[in-house]
């Protein structure tokens, strides 16, 4: 079920399974127009809200949990999440608001004053959008499974839990390996899926290298058989292959392009990022950017040379 998706991707999909206890997987947005959707889809399955039993959150994106707290209320369903998610879920505004200031270190690190603040104002405005649209979900709602290695009910059948981490560090997927079906939230989609700047697991005060960890996570389904993929976002698909391929290379390719501008003596991060997209200031191409500095560093291909004066310079490390 496709659901309205205020953040430039269109929808986002909730998928209902049917079963003893029928089951959502996301919700969507906690937005009037996304739950007149929500409930229109839902008769048009034959079910109205109250019938839903049980609701799974992928993970901890207003996209996909903002609406559980509503989903709750009008059907008492039981809202199952991962570990991971449970802290989001509970303690919303001082998760929010830790990787809010992770973003805001990241963008002052790279970013020179005038356009710096000028992103921050862009971001604070999106944050507090999100916490409209995000609830609070009520603890004795929540039942909770471990975010890698368990196993859920769908409908009536167990699914496995698979922890894949990149996009989010919140991020789990599910799969049924009797039929090699994947619910892959925004781990697998026909486009690349953002690695998002947030908190690192190990620690609250630095941010996550999501990039290494995304592809940890698409090697981890390239050695899975999965017949077909239900993402978080766009159509299914049944070649996840060709796209994990198709999308690691694009993610090789374009990080070399950006070695290449770092090389020809390109040492500001705004202005890698323009030669690369083409001057269009939006947050996703931003953390693309900044994702294929990440790849190159981890390399030992630059290092970053701080500058008390302005932004960190990106210099090509001396064979």
């Amino acid at each position: 079920m496709e659901l309205p998706n205020v953040y430039g991707m269109g929808t986002v999909n909730s998928y209902l399974v049917k079963g003893s206890v029928n089951t959502l997987i996301d919700c969507g947005e906690d937005t009037d127009e996304s739950w007149s959707r929500l409930n229109i889809q839902l008769q048009e399955a034959g079910l109205s809200i109250d019938q839903i039993g049980r609701l799974i959150i992928t993970h901890a994106h207003v996209d996909h949990i903002g609406m559980a707290q509503r989903v709750a209320e009008a059907s008492n369903c039981e809202i199952w999440m991962s570990d991971k998610v449970y802290p989001w879920a509970t303690q919303l505004p001082l998760l929010w608001n830790q990787r809010v200031e992770i973003m805001k270190r990241s963008m002052s690190l790279f970013l020179s004053p005038d356009i710096g603040n000028g992103l921050l104002d862009m971001f604070h405005s999106m944050s507090q959008q999100v916490m409209k649209q995000w609830g609070i979900i009520d603890k004795s709602r929540i039942k909770v499974f471990d975010h890698d290695g368990s196993s859920v009910m769908i409908g009536d059948v167990m699914w496995e839990v698979i922890y894949a981490p990149g996009h989010s560090n919140t991020q789990s997927c599910f799969y049924n390996k009797s039929t090699q079906q994947l619910f892959s939230a925004d781990m697998l989609l026909k486009i690349t899926p953002t690695p998002v700047m947030e908190v690192a697991s190990i620690d609250p005060w630095i941010r996550e290298k999501s990039i290494i960890t995304m592809l940890d996570s698409y090697e981890k389904f390239k050695n899975m058989s999965i017949s077909m993929v239900y993402p978080g976002h766009y159509e299914e698909f049944d070649d996840p292959i060709v796209k994990i391929d198709h999308q690691v290379n694009r993610i090789y390719q374009r990080k070399e392009e950006c070695y290449d501008l770092i090389k020809s003596g390109i040492s500001d991060l705004v202005l890698i990022f323009q030669k690369m997209y083409k001057g269009r200031w939006h947050f996703p191409a931003f953390n693309m950017t900044l994702a294929y500095i990440d790849l190159l560093e981890a390399e030992n291909k630059i290092k970053l040379v701080h500058n008390d004066k302005g932004p960190i310079h990106i210099v090509p490390v001396e064979s």
